[in-house]
Parts: C-alpha cells; structure tokens; sequence
C-alpha cells in the first residue's frame, strides 16, 4: 500500500528525531531537582494566615459575635475596621461548621 508505513517504520522515525535523548535529559531534571519538588509544600499557592490583628484582638471579636453584637459595635469597641469584623465572622462560621459536621468515621448508635 502507498504511503502507510509499519510499527517497525515509526520506532525508527522516532528513535531518529532525538526522542531518546530528550527523555533521557528529562529523566536526569526529574533526579535532579526531586530535593526542590520533596521540599516544596503540597499547596504551592496557599498563604499562612497574615496577624495583623493579635490574638486577643481576634478571640475578643469572636466573643462578641457569639453574643450577637453588631459588627459596627464590635468595630468600635476593639478599636478595628468593619472589614476586620467580618473577616473573623467568616473565619468563625468556617469554624463552627466545621464542629456542626458529624464525624464520618465515627460510628451512628443502633448501626
């Protein structure tokens, strides 16, 4: 047949373009910098929480949501933006959700 070529045909195209060395150069990167990949951090791009705020700033703030004070309140008394104010009102729904969740490898009674 015209113009088909065989398995055997296109090993050696490959084998002759440099394909060989290329993963070779590949795999001597890979060894080379496995150190820098096994020191990075899973989550490249995730950033430790910043304290701006000290922490009894912020355990004071959370106090006061919990006992249902107004964020222009709460703002006014520690002293910090309203921004600041919902931020931890974030944080702290985050926190709470994460107690309300029942753990799943905990066992149900009766099952």
């Amino acid at each position: 047949m015209h113009g088909s070529t065989g398995l055997d045909d296109l090993i050696d195209i490959y084998a002759e373009r440099g394909f060989a060395r290329l993963f070779r150069s590949l795999q001597e990167i890979e060894v080379r910098l496995a150190s820098v990949f096994a020191a990075a951090p899973k989550n490249l791009f995730a950033q430790p929480r910043q304290q701006y705020t000290s922490l009894a700033v912020q355990e004071k703030i959370q106090e006061l949501l919990k006992d249902g004070v107004y964020v222009p309140e709460i703002a006014k008394q520690c002293q910090v933006s309203k921004v600041t104010v919902y931020r931890e009102r974030k944080i702290l729904s985050e926190i709470l959700k994460c107690k309300a969740k029942p753990d799943s490898n905990s066992q149900q009674p009766g099952s």
